[in-house]
């Protein structure tokens, strides 16, 4: 590990660069999850970086444990989202690729003076997978409403701004990483709405029994659990 001198945004309406900068930095994330997902685990000797197939089936029985173990309240819609990926989970998947686990904006850092990716970071969550995971987990996060806190794009117009609507973004990333079509990414999505959900019933669960170490950001974290259950997801 190195330092890594540049620029992160934590904003993702990248208020800081002109509509032509923030349509050349968000090229140049799509084009980068493309590269990393036609990155071949074998070839790189890290077959050994995660069990290969079922990924979203692994992934949803430990953050469903997870939220079950954290509930401090009954969230109904939360529960109604729990049970439709239970019995929605994909079938087969394609070959295991390197997922990152947590793929936004923030977590990618921008050489100084252009829009060129130097670094990737927050690697915690990565293992090998279901490369649309990543996909589900960006989407989500855009869909997320505007604020420090949830650093989403909500209702924003993303045209007027340079920013990539959903749908023009995953099909320039299918374009690039070859796939005969556009993949439907709805359970991706509704995966990683439920991952927050349990991460911030996590967070709220040790803010209760007096673990949190920030108990008042942790409380905060831990109120935002309704904005999932609000958010629309065509299911």
């Amino acid at each position: 590990m190195e330092h890594v001198p540049g620029r992160v945004f934590l904003d993702p309406r990248l208020p800081e660069l002109t509509c032509q900068e923030r349509e050349v930095v968000y090229d140049e994330m799509n084009l980068r999850l493309a590269q990393l997902h036609c990155l071949d685990p074998e070839t790189l000797g890290l077959l050994d970086y995660g069990k290969a197939g079922n990924y979203f089936e692994r992934q949803f029985s430990r953050w469903s444990r997870q939220y079950d173990a954290s509930a401090t309240e009954h969230i109904v819609k939360m529960e109604e989202l729990q049970y439709w990926l239970k019995n929605n989970l994909p079938g087969k998947e394609g070959p295991p690729r390197l997922v990152h686990g947590d793929w936004r904006i923030d977590n990618l850092i921008y050489e100084p003076l252009k829009p060129r990716l130097a670094a990737i970071v927050d690697w915690e969550l990565s293992t090998l997978g279901n490369p649309l995971a990543d996909l589900g987990t960006q989407l989500m996060q855009w869909a997320m409403p505007v604020g420090d806190d949830t650093r989403g794009l909500g209702s924003i117009d993303r045209k007027s701004l340079g920013i990539p609507d959903d749908a023009a973004y995953v099909e320039r990333y299918a374009q690039r990483t070859g796939l005969s079509e556009v993949p439907d990414l709805t359970f991706a999505v509704a995966f990683s709405f439920f991952r927050m959900g349990a991460i911030m019933q996590g967070i709220k669960k040790r803010v209760f029994d007096g673990n949190a170490s920030n108990p008042e950001r942790g409380l905060k974290i831990g109120n935002l659990i309704p904005l999932l259950r609000r958010m629309r997801l065509n299911l």
